[in-house]
C-alpha cells in the first residue's frame, strides 16, 4: 500500500483483457488526484517511464503472468530504479517473481464459451477494487472530498 501512497507516478500495463484492468486502475487512482499512464503502446509506455520521477511504480498485469512484453516492461522498470508490482494468476510465474511487490488473484478457469476472458477479468477487478478500497480507506477524508471534487466535474460537463 505504501508503495502507491508513496508514488509520484503510476504506469499500469496490461494486454488484451488486462488492459482493460490496467484502464480501471488508471480511472481509479486519476479520480484521487495520481498521475497514472495507462498506456496500450508499450514503446511509448517505456518512453514515459524514461523520465519518470524520483517516486513512480510500475504495476505489471497479466493473468498468466508470463506475458512477454508486460515482463519486458517491468524489467526496464527495474532498470531505472522503478518499484514494481504484479498482479496475476496464483503460482510460480516470471512476472510475480520479478515484481517488488506480487499479488494474485484467484483461480480463474474459463468457460469454454466466452467472448472474452471471463473469469480472470473478473478476478483481476476483485483483486484491484481490494487494493483500491485499502488504499481510499487509509485516507478517508481525502479520498471523500477528491471523489466529491471529480463527481461535481462529470456532472457539470453533463449539464
Amino acid at each position: 500500500m505504501s508503495l502507491l501512497q508513496q508514488a509520484e507516478v503510476i504506469y499500469v500495463y496490461g494486454i488484451g483483457a488486462s488492459f482493460i484492468i490496467a484502464e480501471d486502475a488508471a480511472q481509479k487512482w486519476l479520480r484521487l488526484g495520481k498521475n497514472v499512464y495507462a498506456i496500450s503502446d508499450r514503446h511509448l509506455l517505456a518512453a514515459a517511464m524514461a523520465t519518470k520521477s524520483e517516486n513512480a511504480v510500475f504495476w505489471g498485469i497479466s493473468y498468466s503472468g508470463e506475458t512477454r512484453e508486460v515482463i519486458q516492461l517491468l524489467k526496464r522498470a527495474k532498470e531505472q530504479g522503478i518499484k514494481t508490482i504484479s498482479l496475476t494468476r496464483p503460482g510460480n510465474n516470471k512476472l510475480s517473481q520479478l515484481a517488488d511487490v506480487s499479488l494474485f488473484t484467484s483461480r480463474a478457469p474459463e468457460a469454454q464459451l466466452r467472448s472474452a476472458a471471463t473469469s480472470s477479468r473478473f478476478a483481476q477487478l476483485f483483486v484491484l477494487d481490494i487494493v483500491f478500497s485499502a488504499y481510499a480507506s487509509a485516507q478517508h477524508d481525502f479520498t471523500v472530498g477528491q471523489l466529491a471534487k471529480t463527481r461535481k466535474m462529470i456532472e457539470i460537463l453533463n449539464d
